[in-house]
């Protein structure tokens, strides 16, 4: 079951993929997209769960932490936001959130913000994207 989550993650680059997963299998399905991305130009897989990260203040620090952002990216929102949009167009990136119903479940403008900037590509010039995987408990 969740090799064929990650191969419907693979088709699906660059976009916001939301599966029903319980936290533990979210953190399994990390390591088979580390394979199933995998095509000669190793991805990062990122994991955050989605109930440490319920306000906009929680939710920096911990996408900070797991995207190894510049610390000053933690500083608030729009930090957050603008450290998102200086990666590098050819890194490629996926983000698995588990319990993914609790992410911004506090500030749905917070939750829109962030389904709009973390997904992106593939971008023309580099090959790059950032596919967001939200896991809800299954």
């Amino acid at each position: 079951m969740i090799d064929d989550i990650a191969a419907q993650v693979r088709l699906r680059r660059g976009q916001v993929v939301t599966v029903e997963l319980a936290g533990p299998d979210a953190s399994r399905l990390c390591d088979e997209l580390d394979i199933a991305l995998d095509d000669g130009r190793e991805p990062y897989v990122y994991f955050v769960l989605g109930r440490a990260c319920r306000t906009r203040e929680q939710a920096a620090v911990h996408f900070t932490a797991a995207l190894r952002l510049p610390y000053a990216a933690a500083a608030g929102w729009d930090e957050f936001l603008i450290a998102l949009g200086a990666g590098a167009a050819s890194a490629r990136t996926c983000v698995v959130v588990a319990d993914a119903q609790e992410l911004l479940a506090d500030d749905p403008e917070a939750r829109a913000d962030l389904l709009i900037h973390l997904p992106s590509g593939p971008h023309c010039l580099g090959g790059g994207w950032t596919t967001l995987v939200l896991a809800t408990g299954g």
